[in-house]
């Protein structure tokens, strides 16, 4: 176990850890065009991703999963939740059931007057298993087609 300065104790291993403090940081309002996308900006990010799917699904119709090259796989990197169909839906699905079993023991450990980080990071690694499961499956995918 490790000790940091303004968090519990922590294994050296984990990959999530609990603060018993958080910073705020305070941007002066004549930074924040500096700082942050503005609208414009997520605007357009939001139109390319929505141009990326549709020519993405449209390539997929068009030709099967299997005569997809190398490149056009990689170009899904990131966005394969949008162009494989029920795959939104799952996720979007996943993320609630993580979200209301974190909250819900987050709930019960308020109402019980305790604060167990370890027990909260249990629930959340196991209410998140699958993700993982599929994001180390995508990753040694898109790793296999780097390799290429």
């Amino acid at each position: 176990m490790s000790m940091t300065k303004r968090s519990l104790p922590v294994s050296v291993l984990r990959k999530v850890r609990f603060t018993k403090f958080s910073v705020l940081v305070l941007i002066p309002k004549d930074e924040h065009g500096l700082k942050w996308y503005n609208s414009q900006d997520r605007e357009a990010f939001r139109l390319e991703l929505v141009r990326d799917v549709r020519r993405l699904s449209g390539e997929l119709e068009r030709t099967g999963s299997e005569a997809l090259t190398p490149e056009v796989l990689l170009d899904c990197m990131g966005i394969e939740v949008f162009v494989t169909r029920g795959l939104l839906r799952r996720s979007m699905e996943q993320k609630r059931v993580h979200i209301h079993a974190v909250l819900s023991e987050q709930l019960l450990q308020t109402r019980q007057g305790i604060s167990d980080p370890e027990k909260l990071s249990k629930v959340a690694k196991r209410s998140s298993k699958s993700s993982a499961k599929r994001a180390r499956k995508l990753a040694a995918g898109y790793r296999a087609l780097l390799k290429k």
